[in-house]
């Protein structure tokens, strides 16, 4: 009887262990196959950290430091749909405009602004990388900053309260928003800075604006419609100004005259030297 009894109990504890083992072997297999473990099923609790929106997912908004060195523009300035947020204010907003209470995934009270759109509320959110651009701009000292816009409705009415809602306005030293093109609106810029237009960085997401202004020797730089204004294409437009200094001065020092060497054999006349150009002859 005794010895039943250990036989029952051996075939159970084997039993036991050939289960234990299955159950190991299949968690093994598993995880081989990159499928989830038992505690991975578990649903986790906590306060977990809200999902980025696309925008700031896009790859455009993953580098967030200038690079502020070599020449630097004196005046940066900035479309402002399509460029600074996403939509044409103009015709897809109307006042009054306050600012985004809060500060969730949400709702950034720094870069949202409520406002209605044909009777019903409407939240205009900043692409994700301005605010901290102009504050990294502002924050350098020697860059001014300033908006070429056009707003065919009540002359820059709704880019005004966008901005002003969110306490940017003070940050730009210039506003061209009316009607009109680009061309006047960097000629009204030049004569209300001082600033040359070689000396200056513009923004924009549309190729006529970009080509129009660019003829007037400004830096240009075309931004995506779907990212606007990112660290990524601030820094590019940098990079170009910088090699556009570089490329002036080497013209300059290429086209800096050479004054011409006198003949020893006859004082006061100049001598005729292929390397320096046309014989100047100078008066005795």
């Amino acid at each position: 009887m005794a010895s039943l009894k250990r036989s029952a109990e051996e075939a159970l504890d084997s039993h036991g262990d050939r289960e234990r083992g299955a159950s190991g072997q299949s968690a093994e297999i598993s995880s081989y196959f990159g499928g989830p473990s038992q505690d991975e099923k578990t649903p986790k609790t906590g306060n977990a950290p809200p999902k980025k929106s696309s925008l700031e997912n896009h790859p455009a908004h993953q580098g967030g430091q200038l690079h502020l060195t070599g020449a630097l523009p004196k005046l940066v300035v900035l479309d402002l749909d399509k460029t600074v947020w996403p939509v044409y204010c103009h015709e897809e907003t109307r006042g009054p405009y306050t600012r985004g209470l809060g500060n969730t995934h949400f709702c950034n009270s720094e870069s949202t602004v409520k406002c209605s759109s044909f009777g019903r509320e409407k939240v205009v959110r900043l692409f994700p990388d301005v605010v901290a651009l102009l504050r990294c701009l502002q924050q350098q000292g020697s860059i001014r900053l300033a908006v070429a816009s056009r707003s065919p409705v009540d002359e820059g009415g709704a880019a005004r309260g966008i901005l002003g809602a969110l306490g940017l306005l003070d940050l730009f030293c210039c506003l061209e928003i009316h009607t009109g093109s680009k061309a006047k609106h960097f000629q009204n810029i030049h004569a209300a800075t001082g600033v040359e237009y070689r000396e200056m960085l513009f923004f924009d997401d549309e190729k006529h604006n970009i080509k129009t202004v660019r003829r007037l020797g400004v830096t240009c730089v075309k931004v995506s419609k779907e990212s606007g204004l990112t660290f990524a294409a601030v820094n590019a437009g940098l990079k170009k100004y910088r090699e556009a200094c570089l490329s002036r001065s080497s013209l300059r020092g290429w086209f800096t005259p050479v004054a011409p060497k006198e003949d020893s054999e006859h004082p006061g006349q100049a001598r005729r030297d292929s390397a320096h150009g046309p014989c100047i002859v100078e008066q005795r």
